[in-house]
């Protein structure tokens, strides 16, 4: 832990610009201040690299460029700090909605609104200085291990063949004769047989271990440190799951096994996120104290996957389009073509087909002109690679989607020949997706009737 408790944590905010000044007990000689934030940058660098932020010094002063990634890393103060870690540098979403409770809380609600299991990557390099920032509350955890077990439950699909220790009253499958031999002098155990059979059902050593988990996870619902607005709407759920398990007659294991599950290709989705979200408790318990992020770009791309598809009709995610190579030719320089092309969303809507891309990116939000003009790169780049797309779907419609700060969503349009090019401002509150859904409902409708 950090023993310097005067320097503050560093907040920041995902696709921010921001600037910084050494506390002054981390400083050297006040007449070269560049050297003290040049040795501030050096120390931190690997640190930053994990978060994805730019870094540099000017005029005195540290400049921060944030990206997609949210998360914690420590940072190393030079000077009186000795190169050691003194305090922690934290990334929030810039676009969170004003809401009570933790910003991670916030963004775990939006996450199971979108269908988005949170994974959080974690670097034992980078110990934490402060438990402020520990990733997430344990209750958030515990939560998706019972939102993730229930779908499981009901499929039946975690079936493997166990072998299993029984008493039986007649000779089958793999009996211990040599226990039985000892047993038998008592005429009373002439008729019990200890035996293995192997059986395919639920009841099997990795999926008793869920349960252990299952079981930890209600105790830590059931703490006084989980808030109401997350224990009442669970308890159904928690209902459910204890009389399904009961009726399968299954025992959890007597204790947690603190080994992580092994995610399969064979493994049903039900399975998969379930281990995930056992896994990601497991490296709670452990790895707390490490740096850790997480890319809110991708839970933004699945929350504008959700809106839409409450909106349109027929809605494909991630449509690959696979690379095919050409007999003839060498190749060369094809080769360092993406494999595949992949818009984010493929819907239709009156019979015509639309390209839409979510873009976790600023463009709603005021900037200095020299950022303004790169924004204004990036942004022609994107237009450019989503009208591309319009032409191999035979589509007349493309939509690039970006978060906005405010509760209201904006829509801007433009044409470029005979191809509509919508940018449109989507709020990152799920509470209201049913008006944002119809809302895009019936601006799609008034595009289609201009055409």
């Amino acid at each position: 832990m950090g023993l310097d408790t005067n320097v503050p944590i560093i907040e920041l905010k995902t696709f921010s610009d921001t600037e910084y000044t050494l506390p002054k007990s981390m400083r050297g000689d006040p007449r070269y201040p560049n050297e003290s934030n040049d040795k501030f940058l050096q120390l931190n660098q690997h640190a930053f690299e994990f978060l994805n932020i730019e870094a540099h010094g000017k005029n005195g002063k540290i400049h921060f460029r944030t990206n997609e990634l949210v998360g914690a890393i420590p940072i190393r103060m030079p000077n009186n700090g000795s190169g050691t870690p003194q305090t922690d540098l934290v990334v929030k979403p810039r676009y969170q909605s004003n809401q009570s409770g933790s910003w991670y809380e916030w963004m775990s609600g939006l996450a199971e609104f979108s269908n988005h299991t949170l994974i959080t990557e974690q670097n034992s390099l980078f110990p934490l200085t402060r438990l402020e920032g520990s990733p997430s509350p344990k209750y958030l955890l515990a939560k998706e291990i019972i939102l993730k077990i229930l779908p499981v439950l009901r499929e039946n699909s975690w079936r493997k063949f166990d072998s299993l220790q029984k008493v039986a009253n007649r000779p089958v499958g793999n009996v211990d004769w040599d226990q039985y031999a000892i047993n038998s002098v008592d005429p009373q155990k002439r008729l019990i047989f200890e035996t293995r059979i192997n059986s395919i059902s639920e009841d099997n050593r990795e999926f008793r271990n869920a349960l252990a988990y299952f079981n930890a996870a209600v105790q830590d619902l059931r703490s006084f440190e989980t808030p109401l607005s997350v224990k009442v709407p669970l308890q159904s759920f928690i209902d459910q799951i204890q009389n399904r398990i009961i009726s399968l007659g299954i025992r959890p294991s007597c204790s947690l096994c603190n080994q992580k599950f092994a995610i399969l290709h064979q493994d049903p989705t039900s399975i998969q996120k379930l281990k995930r979200a056992i896994n990601n408790y497991i490296d709670n318990e452990s790895k707390q104290v490490f740096a850790w992020r997480i890319d809110f770009s991708k839970i933004y791309e699945d929350y504008v996957q959700k809106i839409v598809q409450l909106g349109l009709e027929s809605v494909k995610n991630n449509d690959r389009i696979s690379r095919l190579a050409i007999p003839g030719y060498s190749h060369q320089v094809t080769r360092l073509m993406p494999g595949y092309l992949e818009p984010d969303i493929i819907a239709e809507f009156g019979g015509s087909k639309i390209v839409i891309d979510a873009k976790y990116k600023s463009y709603f939000f005021d900037r200095q002109l020299k950022v303004k003009e790169s924004q204004r790169e990036r942004m022609r780049s994107d237009v450019h690679q989503i009208v591309a797309y319009t032409s191999l779907f035979n589509s007349k419609i493309a939509m690039l989607v970006a978060p906005v700060i405010d509760q209201d969503i904006r829509f801007d349009l433009i044409q470029y020949g005979d191809v509509y090019v919508a940018v449109i401002g989507l709020p990152l509150e799920w509470r209201r997706s049913g008006e944002y859904a119809r809302q895009i409902r019936k601006f799609v409708r008034g595009i289609l009737e201009q055409m």
